[in-house]
């Protein structure tokens, strides 16, 4: 059994309490996916990495009722449990509602989040709320729970936000770091990525909105339409996993960059990219990045970068010449 193997499975066990600071702040990851969105829900290969400490949680007692704010969202609202509320703020009462059944939390609190990553961006923002919410609400009433409860709990909560999850937003935002994702009878089967040093990229966000559920089920409208034609095209996309692997493990960004492209590609076949997304990659690239692709669900969303390692001045000459086009971007570094 590799090292990598060995140290995921002590992760699993890993308890909630470690994810705590000292002033009582609880984290978990986002996610940018390399390769293979949209075809792992079909069985093939993904890969994709952590972003650490992307969503922070700190639960307080309250004599009011209770309620979570999420200042980077423009979000506070009352956590009833039978909401008046409709799309996502129902959704996030759902989840919550979940949580606080699960760890029989039945005094008013009020949930205070720090989020580095905006929401209906293609990073996994839903999931990683699930997680270090679920942990928070666990350690506010004394339990203790380990990763793999919590990574099980947040799954649910991503059912109630998507319908159809892969189960990969979870389970990044869970245990972080840099994974090979396939589900196998509808068995998600884990592979941890050992690379030989960090790599960085650049997050550009595209201003539209993107809705998982909304473009998932669109796509399998699709495939389900004419499978002849979808199904390779999720072959091809899972051969481009195979072959970003091996350039991951050998460090050679070059060859990624080929290889980000060519998924690129296979996502506007699919449908999913936009103007904007192609816009960003466009300006991004006259700028010197060597490649990129859309990362997430895609109809709108994030863009990945990549400009190569240890390219500070050309990062930043990229994300000059996407600022000036009202495009935000920041960089990101995925390690093992």
């Amino acid at each position: 059994m590799s090292e990598a193997v060995l140290e995921f499975s002590a992760l699993k066990k890993r308890k909630a309490s470690t994810y705590q600071d000292a002033g009582g702040w609880v984290s978990a990851c986002a996610k940018v996916i390399l390769f293979g969105e949209h075809s792992v829900v079909y069985g093939q290969p993904a890969i994709a990495g952590g972003l650490e400490q992307a969503i922070r949680v700190r639960i307080e007692s309250t004599a009011d009722v209770s309620r979570i704010v999420i200042p980077a969202w423009r979000l506070d609202c009352e956590l009833a449990e039978q909401s008046t509320q409709s799309g996502g703020v129902n959704l996030l009462q759902q989840s919550m509602t979940l949580l606080f059944n699960e760890f029989a939390l039945t005094e008013p609190v009020l949930i205070r989040v720090e989020a580095e990553v905006p929401h209906a961006s293609g990073l996994g923002a839903s999931a990683a709320l699930a997680v270090a919410c679920a942990r928070a609400v666990a350690l506010f009433v004394g339990q203790d729970p380990s990763n793999e409860r919590i990574n099980d709990l947040a799954y649910q909560c991503e059912t109630l936000a998507h319908g159809r999850p892969s189960g990969l937003d979870n389970t990044i935002a869970c245990y972080g770091g840099l994974f090979r994702f396939q589900k196998k009878s509808e068995e998600l089967v884990l592979e941890p990525l050992s690379i030989p040093r960090p790599l960085r990229f650049l997050v550009a966000l595209s201003g539209v909105k993107g809705f998982t559920a909304k473009t998932v089920e669109r796509v399998r409208q699709a495939w389900l339409a004419k499978p002849d034609m979808y199904n390779p095209l999720f072959a091809s996309m899972g051969a481009l996993v195979a072959k970003a692997e091996v350039a991951l493990k050998a460090g050679d960004l070059q060859t990624l960059a080929v290889l980000m492209t060519e998924n690129q590609a296979c996502l506007r076949q699919l449908g999913v990219s936009c103007a904007e997304i192609d816009e960003i990659l466009h300006l991004a690239t006259q700028a010197g990045a060597l490649a990129g692709k859309l990362t997430g669900s895609g109809d709108g969303g994030a863009v990945l970068l990549c400009c190569g390692s240890d390219k500070a001045e050309l990062e930043a000459q990229v994300q000059a010449t996407l600022e000036a086009n009202a495009y935000l971007s920041f960089p990101v570094v995925l390690a093992n």
